[in-house]
């Protein structure tokens, strides 16, 4: 198995577009006749992080599906810090809905219909599969962020959170492609947080989620063996897959020393909206917001 890598040359809709067509012809997603993406798409101002799957990634990935004939819904978990149609207002995704044609699915009333329960490393993890992703291919949009609980937040804690009550516990990342084994998983890494913010400029695809996880967590200079999930699930010590296109090296330079975001820039999360938003309610802005807002 190995991972697919794209620069994307700038945050223009064209210039995602045709990096995410150029990454899907090398991973395809196999029989795209239904896709649901899932992002990380949770609300934008808790304390942990504020880094969110950008939209324009969602919407080129969608544009291009439905060029392909299929059908595309895109499906959010439940929030700990808001309700999910307010996050997704924030986030712009029923615009997007409404440019595309798109179903927004609310992945938390079908959980209960269908709920199983795995062994982790002598640990009971209990995950919901919602009736909408079980006849789907899945397609997880992670961003390239670090996470205090998970080490990384990545594409096996994104498919978690859709199918855990609340935020998922380390056996339940872990036990989630048990749970539903997604068709594919592409990286956003149009900007990245290892401490502080960066324009990366690329994506990373690849069929299995560990081994995104593992490559994440070489991109975020995170040792594998602080992340819970993978040390459960997998071990961490077999080589990494080779990947077709930048190598990490090269992608890992753009994470640690990559331009700064430009918050003018449209495809940029933290928008001055949700700058405006937090000053007039006192909602917390994070951290590595606070050197892009405060020029």
């Amino acid at each position: 198995m190995s991972l697919a890598s794209e620069w994307v040359a700038d945050a223009s809709p064209g210039a995602v577009r045709a990096a995410v067509e150029a990454l899907l012809v090398r991973v395809p997603v196999a029989s795209a006749d239904h896709v649901v993406l899932v992002p990380d798409a949770h609300y934008p101002f808790h304390p942990s992080t504020g880094l969110v799957t950008n939209p324009a990634v969602v919407e080129a990935l969608a544009r291009t599906l439905l060029a392909e004939g299929a059908t595309v819904d895109v499906g959010f978990p439940p929030s700990p810090w808001l309700d999910v149609e307010r996050t997704r207002r924030f986030l712009g995704y029923v615009g997007l809905a409404d440019r595309l044609g798109l179903d927004l699915l609310d992945l938390v009333p079908a959980r209960e219909a269908d709920r199983r329960r795995f062994a982790v490393d002598g640990q009971v993890a209990t995950l919901g599969v919602p009736s909408a992703l079980v006849d789907a291919n899945v397609v997880v949009v992670p961003s390239l962020r670090t996470d205090p609980r998970q080490g990384v937040a990545g594409a096996l804690a994104t498919l978690a959170a859709a199918l855990a009550d609340g935020a998922p516990s380390p056996a339940q990342v872990a036990a989630a492609t048990s749970a539903l084994q997604p068709t594919l998983g592409v990286v956003d890494a149009t900007y990245s947080y290892a401490g502080e913010p960066r324009a990366s400029d690329f994506l990373l695809a690849g069929t299995d989620l560990r081994e995104l996880d593992r490559a994440a967590a070489v991109l975020l200079s995170t040792d594998t063996a602080a992340i819970p999930a993978l040390v459960r699930s997998t071990g961490t010590e077999r080589p990494l897959p080779s990947v077709d296109g930048p190598p990490l090296s090269a992608l890992a330079a753009t994470v640690a020393d990559g331009r700064a975001p430009d918050v003018s820039d449209p495809g940029w999360p933290m928008r001055a909206g949700y700058r405006l938003y937090a000053r007039l309610t006192g909602d917390v802005v994070p951290p590595q917001f606070l050197e892009a807002t405060d020029g």
